[in-house]
């Protein structure tokens, strides 16, 4: 895990909001390591990175503008068929709304 940190992402067992969460490729080695340690002392997942698309997406502001920004969909499933879903961008590499890195937006399925 020392040798992958920019592949791999750490995560608290039993939090939620991104409270935690550590991305590898974000930090410093030393900083990684640190956090490995701190993590042996808890209960602690270790997951591999997974490549999110970046999408330019219309930003108002004091004018209109593209901003390149990360997506996450996430697909309701009910019975085993998709019922809903839910989509958050940001411009952070994590994508929690709860963090404070993302916001929920509107899907609309265009057919």
């Amino acid at each position: 895990m020392i040798a992958n940190r920019d592949r791999l992402v750490l995560k608290p067992n039993d939090e939620y909001g991104g409270k935690g969460v550590v991305l590898g490729w974000t930090i410093e080695q030393h900083e990684w390591e640190q956090s490995l340690l701190a993590a042996l002392a808890s209960s602690y997942v270790v997951q591999e990175r997974v490549p999110v698309p970046r999408y330019p997406f219309p930003v108002l502001l004091d004018r209109m503008h593209f901003l390149d920004l990360s997506i996450d969909h996430d697909p309701y499933l009910f019975w085993g068929r998709v019922s809903g879903t839910l989509a958050r961008v940001s411009s952070s590499a994590l994508l929690n709304v709860t963090a404070g890195a993302g916001s929920v937006v509107p899907t609309y399925i265009v057919e």
